[in-house]
């Protein structure tokens, strides 16, 4: 008889793709918007950041995901290599 293995991991990989990248660009944009005094914000918005800034930024947004991606893979990897 083989355990299933928890729901939650599963659902908590698929919510950190989907929640993560929206908490972090929202948070991003506004935290641009309280500190900065230069004229790339405004009302309707902030411009992206360029160059080392956007690559960070990229990094920011998908590696929480992708982490959490390879963990649960990880697990799931062990788990099934201890029932077999």
């Amino acid at each position: 008889m083989t355990q299933r293995p928890p729901p939650w991991r599963g659902l908590l990989v698929l919510l950190t793709w989907i929640v993560w990248p929206v908490v972090y660009l929202s948070s991003e944009t506004m935290l641009r918007m309280m500190v900065s005094t230069s004229r790339r914000c405004s009302i309707e918005g902030c411009s992206p950041p360029q160059g080392w800034g956007a690559v960070l930024s990229w990094i920011f947004v998908f590696g929480p995901p992708v982490w959490a991606t390879i963990v649960w893979v990880r697990w799931r990897r062990r788990r099934r290599a201890s029932t077999i």
